[in-house]
């Protein structure tokens, strides 16, 4: 199957996708948000501000929650797109929402 071809997901099939993107989103998003308060407030707090290391000019806990964190993140992201997202039709999404909907009212 090509990368760009939408695939057909069954109902079951589609629940079970779409979770799973939605727990691998949170647990990146998670992820990112536990790097930048380590490294900013554990680590940016434990030296005094005259004892700060410097990396080019900047304080090593910006370099590292702010710019290291953010690279790291962007490719953790490619990596979580390639390898637990999938191509599928929105409409069919859509159409599974609605059917809920009623069975519900």
């Amino acid at each position: 199957m090509n990368k760009n071809e939408v695939s057909a997901l069954t109902s079951k099939d589609l629940k079970k996708q779409l979770r799973k993107e939605t727990i691998a989103s949170l647990a990146l998003y998670l992820g990112f948000f536990f790097w930048w308060y380590v490294t900013g407030y554990v680590i940016g707090g434990r030296f005094d501000v005259d004892a700060m290391p410097h990396w080019l000019g900047l304080p090593l806990w910006f370099v590292l929650s702010s710019v290291i964190g953010y690279v790291l993140f962007v490719c953790a992201s490619i990596l979580l797109i390639t390898a637990v997202f999938k191509n599928f039709s929105l409409d069919d999404a859509a159409n599974l929402c609605d059917n809920e909907e009623r069975l519900v009212r």
